[in-house]
């Protein structure tokens, strides 16, 4: 076989281990969310419920609270050994059942996708901008029939993100821009 064919056949298996690799085996496992920052991890709990609650019609899941569930993993991951492979996102499917607010009123939104739009993407932190578009992408990509967003990773979505916003580096935004979902910008740029 010439040197030409061969790399004509070889090229598209090395595209394919290639991405393969690119996301690691258990991703979002245990291992994944003891080696996590705190704030990471909890905005991923936030992104996901967020898709599963106004993209994935699970309306039971809109008043969860992700500060109450990043505390009840950590336990349930610390209580089980280090082999175990339940995933967050089951996890926080499961507990978000559970970990509603006891406010006797608690704030309601009347909008699709509440309060995550460019005032709250400015108040979360770096690490906690890419847990909140780590968790929104991998609940997309749960369902069989949503969109796929591997073709971008989650740095390049906050990326895209704080530029739609425009978002400086003392955390200001353009007002103008401001209520548009983070959702919303996350599925423009899936496209």
């Amino acid at each position: 076989m010439s040197k030409g064919r061969y790399w004509v056949l070889l090229l598209p298996i090395l595209g394919a281990m290639s991405m393969l690799g690119s996301v690691p085996q258990g991703k979002y496992d245990s291992v994944w969310w003891r080696s996590t920052p705190q704030e990471e991890r909890t905005q991923f709990i936030a992104g996901y419920l967020d898709c599963a609650a106004y993209d994935l019609g699970k309306s039971k899941l809109a008043d969860a609270r992700w500060s109450v569930i990043e505390p009840k993993i950590t336990a349930y991951y610390a209580s089980q050994a280090e082999s175990n492979h339940e995933t967050v996102p089951s996890l926080v499917l499961r507990l978000g059942l559970i970990s509603h607010s006891a406010d006797r009123g608690p704030e309601l939104h009347g909008e699709k996708h509440g309060i995550f739009d460019g005032d709250y993407w400015r108040q979360i932190t770096p690490s906690g901008r890419l847990g909140f578009v780590e968790g929104y992408t991998a609940c997309r990509s749960s369902e069989p029939n949503q969109k796929r967003f591997a073709a971008h990773s989650a740095t390049w979505y906050v990326g895209q993100i704080s530029e739609t916003y425009r978002l400086t580096p003392d955390n200001d935004i353009d007002d103008s821009r401001a209520s548009k979902k983070i959702a919303t910008i996350i599925q423009e740029h899936a496209k």
